[in-house]
C-alpha cells in the first residue's frame, strides 16, 4: 500500500514499486502551498470516478492509477472498500489523489497540522505594458520581500515550461519564506495567465516587466531583494541600476559577458556533452555544430522583426538580437547594491569562471561562489551534463544554493528574530 509523508515544503505518496507498474507513475509529490483541501473519506473505492486511463481496475477491489473525467482526473491508490485520504491541489501536474490509508485520520492531521504554519500565499496582479499575474508568498513578520526572477524561455511563475518542470523560483520562494522572507514570482508575458505574446517580447519587454514587479513589491514596505537566475541574473543587474532602491541582488548561474558570447560559450561546452556516437554520426555527415549555430546566430542577428522563423520553427527573433547584445559587465560595475553570486562547477549554459568575474567588476560589496557539483538547474551532478535534466530535476535545488542565500540575506538584513 502507498505510504504518505509531509514536511514543511510537500505531501510526498511513495507507491510500491507493483504500484507504480500498475499506474505507470512514478512517486507524487505535491507542494504543501498548493494544497486546497486535505479531505478524510469513508469509502475511498467509491470516490474514484471516471474512466481508466491508464492503470489496473478489479471491480469492488482495487483502483490504481488515473481515473479521467470530461475536465479533471484523478490519480488514485486503492485497495478494497475501506476509508481514505483525499488530496486536492490548486495548481501542478497532480490536481487530486485519492489514497487507501490504514489510518487516514492521522495522515489527515499531520499535513493539517503543517498547512497551519504556513505563510499565507495569494495571487496578485501587476499592472505592466501588459498584465501579469503570480504568487505571493507572505510569512508572518516577513522581514524582506524577494522579487524571483525566472530563466530564459516561456516559464511560468514556479519556473516551469513545458515538458520541464524545473520549479526553480517556487522552491526558492518555499524555503525562504520559512527564513521570514517574502516573495513574488509571477508568469512570464503570453504564459499562464499573464497577458501578452511571448514570442514577441524582448529582452528589454522582460527587463521592464520586472521594474514593474518590484514596484509592486516596493507597496508592502519592506526591503527589496532581487533573485535572477540564468536571464534572471542578467536582468537582476540592469534592475540594479534602474531601481536603486532594490536592497541587494542575487545572481544564480549568471555571467559577466555579451549573450552572444554567452551562446558561444554554451556551444563549445554543449558540444562535448554530446554521446560519441552522434558525434561520430556528424563527422561522418561532415557537420561542424559550433559553425552551425553561429550561422543561425548571425541570421537571428540581421532580422528585424519580433518573431522569426529559423528552420522552420518560429522563434523570439527580437529577444534574440537583445540578448545577445546585452553584456551584464557594465551594469554590475555600476551598481551600488551588495551581490551575491553563486554559480555551478558543472555549469553548461553560463561560464562558472564569470561567477569570479562579477566580484572582480564590481567596487561595491559582492561575496561570489562556485559550488562544488552544481549543475545550471541547481542541482548536483556527478558530472556536468545537460543529458539529465529531466531525470535531476526531480530532486529539489540543491540546500547549499538555500543556505548560502540565507546566510548571505541574514548578512544584508540582520538574522530572523527567532535566532537573535
Amino acid at each position: 500500500m502507498a505510504t504518505i509523508d509531509v514536511d514543511a515544503r510537500e505531501v510526498t505518496v511513495a507507491l510500491t514499486a507493483m504500484e507504480r507498474v500498475f499506474a505507470l507513475r512514478r512517486t507524487v509529490r505535491i507542494p504543501v502551498a498548493h494544497l486546497e483541501t486535505v479531505e478524510v473519506l469513508d469509502d475511498a473505492y467509491a470516490a474514484m470516478t471516471g474512466l481508466r486511463a491508464p492503470g489496473l481496475g478489479l471491480p469492488g477491489y482495487a483502483k490504481v492509477g488515473t481515473w479521467r473525467r470530461r475536465s479533471s482526473a484523478t490519480v488514485g491508490v486503492v485497495w478494497g472498500r475501506g476509508s481514505g485520504l483525499r488530496l486536492r491541489a490548486s495548481s501542478g501536474r497532480v490536481r487530486d489523489v485519492i489514497l487507501s490509508l490504514d489510518d487516514p485520520q492521522s495522515a489527515h492531521d499531520r499535513i493539517e497540522s503543517v498547512r497551519a504554519g504556513l505563510a499565507a500565499v495569494s495571487a496578485v496582479r501587476i499592472e505592466a505594458e501588459v498584465d501579469l499575474v503570480g504568487e505571493l508568498v507572505m510569512p508572518d513578520q516577513a522581514r524582506g520581500m524577494l522579487v524571483l526572477l525566472p530563466g530564459s524561455g516561456p516559464l511560468d511563475r514556479d519556473g516551469d515550461a513545458k515538458g520541464l518542470p524545473l520549479g526553480i523560483q517556487r522552491q526558492l520562494a518555499e524555503c525562504l519564506a520559512d527564513q521570514g522572507l517574502a516573495s513574488i514570482r509571477w508568469d512570464k508575458r503570453g504564459v499562464g495567465e499573464s497577458a501578452g505574446d511571448f514570442l514577441a517580447a524582448g529582452l528589454h519587454d522582460l527587463v521592464a516587466d520586472a521594474v514593474a514587479v518590484v514596484r509592486r513589491a516596493e507597496d508592502y514596505g519592506l526591503p527589496v531583494i532581487v533573485i535572477g537566475h540564468s536571464e534572471g541574473a542578467a536582468v537582476a543587474a540592469r534592475l540594479a541600476v534602474e531601481c536603486p532602491t532594490i536592497r541587494g541582488a542575487v545572481l544564480l548561474s549568471g555571467y559577466a559577458r555579451s549573450g552572444l558570447e554567452v551562446l558561444r560559450w554554451q556551444a563549445r561546452a554543449l558540444e562535448a556533452d554530446i554521446p560519441g556516437f552522434v558525434r561520430f554520426v556528424l563527422r561522418m555527415l561532415r557537420t561542424d555544430l559550433e559553425k552551425s549555430s553561429e550561422k543561425n546566430r548571425q541570421k537571428l542577428l540581421r532580422t528585424t522583426t519580433d518573431v522569426a522563423r529559423l528552420g522552420g520553427v518560429r522563434v523570439n527573433a527580437r529577444w534574440h538580437r537583445e540578448f545577445m547584445a546585452y553584456d551584464p559587465a557594465g551594469d554590475l560595475a555600476a551598481a551600488s547594491q551588495p551581490m551575491l553570486a553563486l554559480g555551478g562547477e558543472h555549469d553548461l549554459q553560463s561560464p562558472p569562471d564569470d561567477t569570479l568575474r562579477i566580484a572582480d567588476l564590481r567596487s561595491a560589496p559582492t561575496t561570489a561562489h562556485v559550488v562544488d557539483g552544481l549543475s545550471h538547474i541547481l542541482r548536483s551532478q556527478e558530472a556536468p551534463t545537460v543529458r539529465t535534466y529531466r531525470a535531476d530535476a526531480r530532486s529539489p535545488i540543491d540546500e547549499r544554493v538555500v543556505s548560502m542565500i540565507g546566510t548571505w540575506v541574514d548578512g544584508l538584513l540582520g538574522a530572523p528574530a527567532s535566532d537573535r
